[in-house]
């Protein structure tokens, strides 16, 4: 099967208003760095690129302007503050050979019997930090919840993965559960100790938000390759 490719150009002005500037050209900014080489600084097109990760491909073919082809991995793609534009994203250089650490989500499937019984179905993890080649990433992490009664969980340990497929993550870390129906009484005692135990955050003098800061962190020779959540 062809590997999906990214066309990009290198870029030399960073920072935030030169990221704005892009996007309002319909252009993504975005790094490529890893395999102890310097940081690259690149522009992708918007429509393109944002095709390329919705084939749900993990590893791509990089192609920039008037430098050599390279494997890379999404390591990161930031979104906007509504969670529905991409505004950077992160690419790390890869070989097909090599392991790497990836976050995949973890998919529920089914529907628990403690439900039907008024429990709560919780899903307190999410992702589930795991390594293997760039050819073996899964898409999602499947558990069938339709067996979980009220007091019931599953955990890391009982995760049924991928050949080939290890994680980082606590065996023993709750990945879903039913807790017991919540009564009334709970809920009120609850609500009123939020109105008595709220407190205005205060104001951080000087913070940043998230994409004014964007283009600041490092993008040096990092010593393993490693994926983000």
């Amino acid at each position: 099967m062809k590997a999906a490719v990214i066309h990009a150009e290198a870029r030399t002005q960073r920072g935030t208003r030169a990221c704005r500037r892009l996007r309002r050209q319909a252009r993504i900014p975005g790094v490529v760095y890893g395999h102890g080489e310097e940081g690259v600084w690149i522009a992708m097109d918007a429509h393109d690129l944002v095709l390329s990760l919705h084939t749900g491909a993990h590893v791509f073919d990089l192609k920039v302007e008037g430098s050599p082809d390279e494997k890379v991995l999404v390591k990161q793609v930031q979104y906007d503050s509504l969670g529905d534009t991409v505004i950077h994203v992160d690419l790390q250089r890869v070989t097909l050979t090599e392991t790497v650490e990836v976050a995949v989500p973890i998919v529920l499937v089914g529907h628990a019997i403690g439900s039907v019984h008024k429990g709560v179905l919780d899903q307190p993890l999410k992702v589930l930090h795991v390594s293997c080649l760039p050819t073996d990433i899964p898409d999602d992490i499947r558990v069938n919840v339709t067996e979980l009664d009220i007091g019931d969980m599953v955990t890391v340990k009982e995760l049924q993965l991928p050949e080939r497929v290890t994680t980082m993550n606590n065996p023993e870390q709750v990945v879903v559960t039913v807790h017991p129906p919540v009564t009334e009484e709970e809920v009120e005692a609850a609500e009123v100790g939020v109105e008595e135990g709220a407190v205005a955050e205060p104001e951080v003098i000087g913070a940043k938000p998230e994409e004014e800061i964007e283009e600041e962190k490092p993008v040096g020779k990092p010593g393993k390759s490693r994926t983000s959540p």
